[in-house]
């Protein structure tokens, strides 16, 4: 869509992640007018990392072919943990050295405009609600899966963020008590440690140890498998590729 197209005011988006920054301008009914990624380089420190996350959102201003005036405000999304009150990163795992970081302050000063800060899950959830697959819908929950699960919620059109900013954490719920899996925080029987994209690749990998068979899964080198491959092997057909799917769609809706 053009910005000759849009409908004003217009927001800036930016989502924080550990290997890549994202970034992309909405107008007042959640059409995209841009989307802009740059690598994180989280190794680098906060302060560089606060650079990049300005950097990130001009170019997708840019981009977007409207004026930086035109912006109404910022919108930061990120992994947690977080004291989303005071707009800070407290110890997010996957942004080593970035703790105790007041990040929604230090970027609305870089940027001079209106900043509010989200976890990242609870975002995603409010995006799907807003202008997304649950706009008709009142009340909805959302899984992001990846290197662990994210989770959002909303009620009656309100993010449930919680006492302590942590609300909406589900990947940590327990869903198995006995001879559970260990998670990645090192506890057990944690829905991430059962259908994350990280934990679907473990148990494929012990399926393929434990039960040899034709599947194409068994090509490809251990260390290179990914969920991406387990889900085109299961869209082809592969009855083990298959069978991991169904677990985890069922691990997901105990989780549920």
């Amino acid at each position: 869509m053009s910005a000759a197209e849009a409908r004003p005011p217009y927001y800036l988006g930016i989502d924080l992640g550990g290997t890549n920054i994202k970034s992309g301008v909405v107008d007042d009914v959640g059409r995209p007018l841009s989307a802009v990624s740059v690598e994180t380089l989280a190794e680098n420190g906060p302060k560089a990392g606060i650079a990049t996350l300005a950097r990130a959102g001009r170019l997708a201003v840019e981009k977007s072919g409207l004026s930086w005036d035109q912006i109404k405000g910022i919108g930061l999304g990120s992994p947690g943990t977080m004291d989303l009150s005071r707009g800070m990163l407290l110890e997010p795992p996957n942004l080593p050295g970035w703790n105790q970081l007041e990040i929604r302050d230090l970027l609305a000063a870089e940027l001079q405009k209106k900043t509010v800060l989200q976890n990242d899950a609870n975002a995603a959830a409010y995006g799907e609600y807003w202008a997304g697959a649950g706009r008709h819908e009142r009340s909805l929950v959302l899984f992001t899966l990846g290197t662990g699960i994210g989770c959002g919620i909303i009620d009656e059109g309100r993010i449930v963020e919680g006492r302590h900013s942590h609300g909406g954490e589900c990947g940590h719920i327990i869903i198995q008590m006995e001879n559970a899996r260990q998670c990645s925080c090192g506890a057990y029987g944690h829905l991430e440690a059962y259908a994350s994209a990280t934990a679907l690749v473990k148990r494929a990998l012990e399926a393929l140890e434990r039960e040899p068979s034709g599947s194409p899964l068994h090509q490809i080198p251990a260390e290179e498998l990914t969920s991406r491959d387990i889900n085109e092997a299961a869209t082809a057909g592969d009855p083990l590729a298959r069978r991991l799917m169904r677990e985890t769609a069922r691990y997901l809706a105990v989780g549920a």
